[in-house]
């Protein structure tokens, strides 16, 4: 699945879901890439995506803090996925 992890990416941008993507993955003490793809908009006059372009995560920080913590708690028997809300 690594080895196809970028490929993926790629006809990702080349559909044009998203202007261009940055693709790292680190696996067993492995690291593959950075494979930079696509431009950095699909606006005119787009820079190509390297490996040093920084992108703007705008809110996933909530989604992520949020989902770390749940599965934490999950894990450390707080609740369990059979568990009502109210």
């Amino acid at each position: 699945m690594l080895e196809r992890t970028p490929a993926l990416v790629e006809r990702f941008v080349e559909e044009r879901n998203t202007p261009g993507a940055v693709v790292l993955v680190g696996y067993g003490g492995e690291v593959y890439g950075p494979y930079p793809l696509g431009f950095t908009s699909f606006f005119s006059k787009p820079e190509p995506v390297t490996q040093d372009t920084i992108y703007d995560l705008a809110s996933l920080t909530k989604v992520v803090a949020t989902t770390t913590a749940a599965l934490l708690l999950l894990e450390g028997g707080a609740f369990s996925l059979e568990d009502t809300i109210g």
